[in-house]
């Protein structure tokens, strides 16, 4: 998916809505029984994927530089997808979310749709 959006662009995909509800920043990884990736209810916008790590600046999709903070429990990086919600700005991190990317996460590989206009 990641090849696909730095070529063609935003990919539209359904998400279990669950663990967003209660989202209010940093990258999400919630546990499947929390975001069963089989229960999807929610469509979003994936606009964007980076890596957190420690001291990491990130270039959000508003064009606004952020210092990343660290995890110090996981020691590691954490690769993210950024999805833009349709929640308004004041959800989120001005209205975008950073899920955990790789493991198909609250089911949002389940469903990829994009065009390409011709």
């Amino acid at each position: 998916m990641a090849k696909w959006l730095v070529a063609n662009g935003p990919i539209s995909i359904a998400i279990n809505a669950n663990a967003m509800q209660f989202y209010m920043g940093g990258v999400s990884h919630p546990y499947k029984f929390l975001c069963n990736p089989k229960n999807l209810d929610h469509g979003v916008l994936i606009v964007g994927y980076g890596v957190h790590s420690k001291y990491n600046v990130m270039i959000h999709p508003t064009g606004t530089d952020r210092l990343a903070a660290d995890y110090p429990l996981f020691k590691k990086t954490l690769p993210y997808w950024i999805v833009k919600n349709s929640w308004g700005t004041s959800w989120g991190e001005q209205g975008y979310y950073r899920v955990y990317r790789g493991d198909g996460t609250c089911g949002l590989n389940q469903t990829p749709s994009s065009a390409i206009v011709a």
